[in-house]
């Protein structure tokens, strides 16, 4: 069951998994005991096309309720963490270059997962073979939806995870992806109950009720 509870940090059991070392990058897998994490609502900030076969990643906009910056609170605890996972291992992940990284230099390397914008980078689960993006899109009993678009400002829940590190020559980032989308459908207006009064009339008694929709 992916996480939806913010108010507190563990990661207790966490480790450093594969290091595989390629020509321009490194990429580190997180041993998270398979977490999955579902965000509150985040709100796309441009069109969303899963048609669109050069799209790697989004950015989604997350909220200023309570709920959000709560979530954000932890993901600043994820990064610390991962951080001090990094330092901790530093001999496997950099091999003969670790004595150069100091803890200090991996903090400035480290891209924190949400930007000073309030925005968090979200990579789209792809086939591993096609390349082909594999997002399902669910209503809100998990029933798969053929939406192959959704538009800007648009507010979604998810489930995400952090597939691994990617580190760099100058800079260490964290790949989230997401691998469910359901559009959060909008709440239906209350239909309000109105009085409205007859001037022209003399009674006091003439008003007629309505419903505005």
């Amino acid at each position: 069951m992916a996480l939806r509870d913010f108010t507190a940090f563990n990661s207790s059991g966490w480790a450093i998994g594969k290091v595989k070392t390629g020509k321009n990058n490194t990429v580190v897998t997180l041993d998270t005991e398979s977490l999955q994490i579902q965000p509150p609502a985040i709100t796309t900030v441009e069109d969303l096309n899963l048609l669109e076969t050069d799209l790697k990643f989004t950015f989604f906009k997350l909220g200023d309720d309570k709920k959000s910056i709560s979530f954000k609170e932890w993901l600043t605890a994820f990064d610390t963490a991962v951080v001090e996972l990094l330092y901790k291992n530093k001999e496997t992940v950099w091999g003969d270059g670790a004595d150069s990284m100091s803890k200090e230099v991996i903090e400035d390397q480290y891209k924190n997962s949400v930007t000073s914008k309030g925005k968090i980078k979200i990579y789209l689960n792809r086939d591993k073979n096609t390349k082909i993006i594999k997002l399902p899109v669910v209503d809100k009993n998990n029933k798969v939806l053929d939406i192959k678009e959704v538009s800007c400002d648009t507010d979604v829940l998810s489930i995400v995870r952090c597939r691994y590190i990617r580190i760099g020559s100058t800079d260490i980032s964290p790949q989230w992806e997401m691998i469910s989308l359901n559009v959060k459908e909008e709440k239906t207006p209350e239909t309000l109950a109105c009085i409205i009064h007859d001037e022209d009339s003399d009674s006091d008694d003439d008003f007629e009720m309505i419903t505005e929709d």
